[in-house]
């Protein structure tokens, strides 16, 4: 698929700057993987995607993400703590790397050299679609994109847009903001007692005007051009 690169300067961190050849090439890794995957579960007449809960499958295509654009960069390490925050974790010296290796449960909840935090959502709905899994929602989902992160300290963040092309879910648009504050989050929601869901907060429209203006690439497909306005 072919992407426009609406900002091509790097994502900057304290010690690391990342290319955005580098995350354009991890959209591309991610999305022929999500293909392989699909093509082989439907030789086994299983589509997986049409059988995966939709909040794990997005979280899927966020952690496939994670896994390429760390393989991509050598000085991004994937947070070993499901907890951790954030994901890529920046370890470019060797001050890093020896603090990294001594790194506990604690220390990777909130790594003290940083890095950056991926999310990934299809978008939300409108209250009058009919949609399946496997349709195409651009169209069919709200104006506002409703990305979700554990706590309202998320910031560095890489925030995905996905869809189903062809029935495949895959990256459409990609954005970035360095940024974000507490008041872009809504209060945290923290899970019924029981529940397997963990704590989440949504970002308010203030956040998600920032994450827009960041937008990075996205499909060179009008549908989504128009979304974004860059039509």
């Amino acid at each position: 698929m072919n992407y426009l690169i609406f900002n091509d300067s790097p994502i900057k961190l304290s010690h690391l700057e990342i290319q955005v050849s580098d995350l354009l090439s991890a959209v591309q890794n991610t999305n022929n993987k999500l293909k392989n995957i699909c093509f082989e579960s439907r030789k086994m007449k299983a589509d997986i995607f049409n059988i995966m809960d939709f909040r794990n499958l997005s979280g899927l295509v966020g952690e496939a993400f994670v896994t390429e654009l760390g393989t991509l960069n050598g000085f991004l390490i994937k947070n070993p703590s499901l907890d951790g925050y954030p994901d890529l974790l920046q370890v470019s010296n060797q001050d890093m790397k020896n603090y990294f290796k001594k790194c506990g449960y604690d220390e990777f909840k909130k790594f003290k050299y940083g890095g950056i935090e991926i999310k990934n959502t299809f978008g939300t709905k409108k209250s009058n679609a009919d949609l399946i899994m496997g349709d195409q929602r651009i169209g069919y989902i709200n104006n506002k994109l409703d990305w979700k992160a554990h706590h309202q300290e998320t910031n560095n963040l890489v925030a995905l847009l996905s869809d189903y092309i062809q029935g495949i879910p895959q990256i459409v648009a990609l954005c970035y903001s360095d940024t974000l504050v507490k008041s872009d989050w809504q209060d945290k929601q923290n899970p019924k007692a029981g529940s397997a869901m963990t704590s989440f907060s949504t970002i308010k429209k203030t956040g998600e005007q920032k994450l827009r203006s960041g937008l990075k690439l996205c499909l060179n497909d009008p549908k989504y051009l128009t979304f974004f306005n860059k039509e």
